[in-house]
């Protein structure tokens, strides 16, 4: 799976509006109204999507980038810190879920 090219959902009706409270994170999509509880790095692999698709196997160092790097600690609340890489649920398994339910889709080379 770590050559699946991944990008938001055509599903997603409209801008989403993404807010986080120290670990746990909410999506909002206005034009449809769904509305989805993430974990920090789920929102933050929905927010990297938002400007474009990427591979799977280079979402951990993208992530890595989010979470060490300058550039992109300004547009990320303060309580608002992704876990080192290798902790917690691994990257493939929250696409997993956020393809489940919806945001997210996969697709493998032919």
């Amino acid at each position: 799976m770590g050559d699946a090219r991944i990008f938001l959902s055509d599903e997603v009706g409209g801008p989403l509006v993404l807010r986080a409270w120290g670990d746990e994170a909410v999506v909002y999509d206005e034009m449809t109204g769904d509305t989805h509880f993430l974990a920090t790095r789920a929102m933050a692999i929905v927010r990297l999507l938002q400007e474009g698709e990427c591979l799977l196997a280079e979402l951990d160092g993208r992530l890595g980038e989010v979470r060490d790097g300058p550039a992109r600690q300004d547009e990320l609340p303060a309580s608002f810190r992704l876990p080192e890489p290798g902790k917690g649920v691994s990257t493939g398994e929250l696409v997993d879920n956020l393809v489940e339910i919806g945001l997210v889709v996969t697709e493998r080379p032919a």
